[in-house]
């Protein structure tokens, strides 16, 4: 409730008093006592214990911890600066027709093999983890390497290397002993 974690135990006055804050957080934090106490069709008394109740000294140090609670919300409220053009160019970008083409051709490999492998290092490693979940819900089996020093994919048989496919960004696609044809960077 406001800026407690657990919810006090408040009476109807309480309730009212609350309710009318939720409504009018602007106007409250810079109203006095007496306001509030008009304004809600309280006492001045009933104020200073509402205000207890949210473990505050008094109706000043409510204020300010209700004027405090404003600004983080309108903090957490604020958009992040965004160039819309580069989400209209990729948009853009999935309609054409040589991107449809891709996708097509990518689904298509997926498809055509038994055992997926993700590899992630670093910030890639979330988007490893939630692909071989995704692709294991679609296709046969998805499995995240997310350190592929511990787990060298080098030592896949070329039988094997024909029924697997590996995707992996960033990872270095010339090893002399990967043979895998379908490696998607």
């Amino acid at each position: 409730m406001l800026f407690l974690d657990e919810s006090p135990k408040l009476n109807e006055t309480d309730i009212a008093i609350y309710r009318f804050i939720l409504n009018n957080l602007e106007i409250t934090s810079f109203m006095n006592v007496r306001e509030l106490a008009e304004r809600t069709h309280t006492s001045t008394a009933s104020i200073i214990r509402f205000c207890k109740k949210f473990q505050c000294a008094g109706f000043s140090d409510f204020k300010a911890k209700l004027r405090l609670y404003i600004d983080k919300a309108e903090s957490l409220n604020e958009t992040a600066d965004l160039d819309e053009s580069l989400i209209i160019n990729f948009m853009q970008r999935t309609t054409e027709k040589i991107y449809q083409q891709k996708i097509a051709e990518v689904a298509k490999l997926l498809a055509s093999k038994e055992l997926i492998f993700l590899i992630g290092i670093g910030s890639s490693k979330v988007t490893a983890e939630y692909g071989a979940l995704y692709f294991s819900s679609i296709f046969n089996m998805s499995v995240s390497i997310q350190n592929p020093l511990l787990n060298p994919v080098s030592y896949i048989t070329r039988d094997l290397a024909n029924k697997i496919c590996i995707i992996a960004y960033p990872f270095p696609a010339k090893q002399k002993s990967l043979s895998i044809t379908s490696l998607i960077l």
